[in-house]
């Protein structure tokens, strides 16, 4: 009982996010660039209002990595008065809103955003975190595992992993945890051993309620048989 206590404490530490990494565009030697050609398609034009609410999204980006919120809130503002249709724009006016704690007008940004199909993963997913500050965990249990459907991101099976672990909804869990680790193949190094070790820990907290080993060979779907491979397959 002790081992099994020490293993929720230890998953229930919370998770780390991967420092970001800068990318720089590949040298192409001038041999290798593709001629012009006079019978190519040249790309559409954006609509206007689209174009002016992408270089508002644009000025927004640089105001707030310079540290000044006001001028990126008036600008995202303005993104979303050029093109309504425009979702990034919403989606960073949601994520400003609620790194400011301004949870009720978030709240009601995201929902905005998440009407606009591109960027309904993302808006779900802040909309999750938002509601659930607001204390309606249910609610965001629900929308973190929509976004999750919609996109099964690294970040957001992370942060679906924590929330059952912090239920000690063990089963929940450990499938997510499972598909964190999926998204590592092929990346050795720390964090995907400490995907690999989470997940051991789990096994061992779900014991029999484990729902891939407990009767994935009687499951049709692909889902159920994708997760028991991986529960299968040596790490």
């Amino acid at each position: 009982m002790r081992a099994l206590l020490g293993l929720a404490l230890l998953l229930s530490a919370g998770t780390a996010s991967a420092a970001p990494t800068a990318r720089f565009p590949e040298t192409v030697a001038p041999e290798a660039r593709e001629a012009p050609r006079a019978d190519k398609p040249k790309p559409a034009r954006e609509p206007w209002g689209r174009a002016a609410a992408r270089e508002r999204l644009r000025r927004a980006l640089e105001h707030d990595r310079r540290g000044d919120t006001a001028l990126a809130l008036a600008e995202l503002n303005e993104a979303t008065r050029y093109d309504p249709s425009f979702g990034e724009a919403y989606v960073e006016l949601g994520r400003l809103r609620e790194r400011a704690r301004d949870l009720a007008e978030a709240e009601r940004v995201y929902d905005l955003a998440a009407r606009l199909p591109n960027v309904r993963a993302q808006a779900l997913f802040g909309h999750a975190r938002v509601v659930r500050a607001l204390g309606r965990e249910a609610e965001a249990f629900r929308d973190l595992e929509a976004s999750v459907e919609l996109d099964p991101g690294r970040e957001r099976l992370e942060l679906l992993t924590a929330w059952y672990v912090e239920r000690r909804s063990w089963p929940a869990a450990l499938v997510a945890a499972r598909r964190v680790l999926a998204t590592y193949d092929g990346e050795p190094g720390a964090e995907r051993e400490r995907a690999r070790v989470r997940v051991q820990a789990l096994v061992v907290l779900a014991a029999d309620a484990d729902p891939v080993v407990g009767g994935a060979e009687h499951h049709r779907g692909w889902v159920r048989r994708s997760l028991a491979k991986m529960a299968k397959k040596p790490r």
